[in-house]
């Protein structure tokens, strides 16, 4: 390699200076490739020798050299200066090297950096166990190792971790129960285990965690009933147990959960009615309960949820009629009971529900008449009613739904007329009208071209078998 030639005529130098400079090019080609065995921490003064020798160790494990950002490590002799280290008082507190592409496994030499508060190794390529020695870790208040590859169980050693107060394994491989030691994390406000292969049941040490906010046990394959004494957590804003296989009823301890706003139990097991106590959740703004097996019918103090945006019942045994509480849920945009067994009228009320866009009550026993006051819903961008039991005419009032992008009334017994108003529909994509097997007519030429254009199902003289007068 010719160094430079195309900025320096190197033959117009003295042999000394092309001497000095192919040294100082040396220097810089040895010191950019970085090995352990090529920093002494004997050499450095800022913090102890064996914290210095961890994070050697750290860096080796993971392999340092191929991180994104490096910056500092192995090179300066002042470590509290590489990259995501931070120092007080002469001691490593915090490292937080996070999305930074570290591959291989955590050492036990991490055990050794004590006066640690804040670890985070979150979203890179780690694998193996999380290591006992972690636990040695007395000042830890944060830990995040989520978005890894990390295997094996949860350390029952991290249950010594007493000054914790975040820890997050989410996204990983870690297999087997919750170890009853976590119940000793008293400060811990958030506990997020989610996407794991995590099993077992709830221990009822969980009740011990009372300032949990947060809690998440999403996506694994927890099972059992809920113990009690997770209604102890009352300071709970946000609960995700979904994707598991949770069973039994929910227990009326639930109501202690005053401050919760989001709450997500679908794809489980549960079943049986809804304790009346639910209603004290009246902070909610997320129920979540689909696909599950809970029955009965809607606790008339549903309609205590008045912060409530998303509701979603779907795909249970829920019965009877729609409380008509329903419209206190003023702040509510997707309503889905869908794939239920509801019956009666639609109540009123649930006219007054005016930032709802999404409506979904198909596969139900409901009966009666499209309420008019469906036509103050003027946001919804989606309605589904198909295969009820509703009859009468399509309301004029539907036409002012002018933000309607699906409208599906099939498989009723609607009759009469389709109101001309039902041309104002004009975000109606094709498919996505669908008003078949009714007992409805058209005789509005231009109004036919506009149905049979979004809904190639219907037919003209499909009124001609149903018993409806003329």
């Amino acid at each position: 390699m010719k160094p430079y030639s195309g900025l320096y005529n190197t033959s117009a130098l003295p042999h000394h200076i092309i001497n000095i400079l192919l040294i100082i090019f040396l220097v810089m080609i040895s010191t950019s490739t970085i090995t352990a065995q090529t920093f002494n921490c004997s050499h450095q003064q800022q913090i102890p020798e064996s914290k210095c020798t961890a994070l050697v160790a750290i860096f080796n494990a993971t392999n340092g050299a191929d991180w994104h950002h490096n910056d500092g490590w192995l090179r300066k002799t002042t470590p509290c200066d590489w990259y995501g280290v931070t120092c007080r008082n002469s001691n490593v507190e915090r490292l937080e090297i996070p999305d930074n592409n570290l591959t291989g496994t955590i050492p036990v030499e991490m055990g050794s950096l004590e006066l640690l508060n804040r670890l985070n190794l979150a979203g890179n390529n780690l694998i193996g166990t999380i290591p006992a020695e972690i636990g040695n870790l007395d000042f830890m208040i944060q830990l995040n190792l989520s978005n890894n590859n990390l295997d094996g169980t949860i350390s029952p050693e991290l249950g010594q971790l007493i000054n914790l107060e975040r820890l997050e394994l989410a996204n990983n491989y870690l297999e087997g129960g919750i170890p009853v030691e976590l119940g000793n994390l008293r400060k811990l406000n958030r506990l997020n285990l989610q996407s794991n292969n995590l099993s077992g049941t709830l221990p009822p040490i969980i009740g011990n965690l009372v300032f949990l906010a947060d809690l998440r046990l999403n996506d694994n394959a927890f099972s059992g009933k809920l113990p009690s004494e997770i209604g102890n957590l009352s300071n709970l804003t946000r609960l995700e147990l979904q994707n598991n296989t949770f069973v039994g009823v929910l227990p009326t301890s639930v109501g202690n959960w005053a401050a919760l706003q989001d709450l997500r139990l679908s794809n489980n097991r549960f079943s049986g009615e809804l304790p009346s106590e639910i209603g004290n959740l009246s902070n909610l703004t997320r129920l979540e309960l689909q696909n599950n097996s809970f029955s009965g019918s809607l606790p008339d103090s549903i309609g205590n949820f008045t912060n409530l945006q998303t509701l979603r019942f779907s795909t249970n045994n829920f019965s009877g009629e729609i409380p008509f509480e329903i419209g206190n849920l003023n702040n509510i945009t997707r309503l889905e009971l869908q794939n239920n067994s509801f019956s009666g009228s639609l109540p009123d009320s649930i006219g007054d529900l005016t930032n709802l866009t999404d409506l979904r009550i198909s596969n139900n026993n409901f009966s009666g008449v499209i309420p008019e006051g469906f036509g103050q819903l003027n946001q919804l961008t989606r309605l589904e009613m198909q295969f009820n039991n509703f009859e009468g005419e399509i309301p004029a009032s539907i036409g002012n739904l002018i933000n309607l992008q699906q409208l599906d009334l099939r498989n009723n017994f609607l009759s009469g007329n389709v109101p001309i108003s039902l041309m104002n529909l004009t975000q109606l994509t094709e498919s996505r009208l669908r008003l078949d097997n009714n007992c409805l007519r058209i005789e509005d030429a231009e109004l036919f071209v506009f149905v049979y254009t979004l809904n190639e199902n219907w037919n003209r003289d499909q009124v001609s078998n149903c018993d409806v007068s003329e």
